[in-house]
């Protein structure tokens, strides 16, 4: 799998950011502080990612438009939608 960004929006964006800077080590890469929003460069893989005490809520589910989804929630109760785009 390979992340290219992932755009969070939260209504505690100073919490949210501290878990995906800090806890994640994903560099912010543009805030939109009025938006509510940040985005990070992408980083771990689900593996990693598990290693480091993230939960998710499943494992990963290849979808019938032939992706695959995971879903996980940060500390702050926001959930992230981790989305591999099928080859093609």
């Amino acid at each position: 799998m390979q992340l290219r960004t992932a755009r969070i929006f939260v209504r505690d964006l100073p919490g949210a950011s501290r878990f995906y800077e800090e806890v994640l080590g994903l560099p912010l890469k543009a805030r939109g502080g009025e938006q509510g929003f940040c985005v990070f460069e992408a980083g771990p893989r689900y593996r990693e990612l598990s290693s480091l005490g993230v939960a998710f809520s499943g494992l990963p589910e290849r979808q019938d438009w032939g992706g695959i989804l995971a879903t996980l929630r940060d500390p702050s109760g926001n959930e992230l939608q981790l989305v591999q785009q099928p080859l093609r």
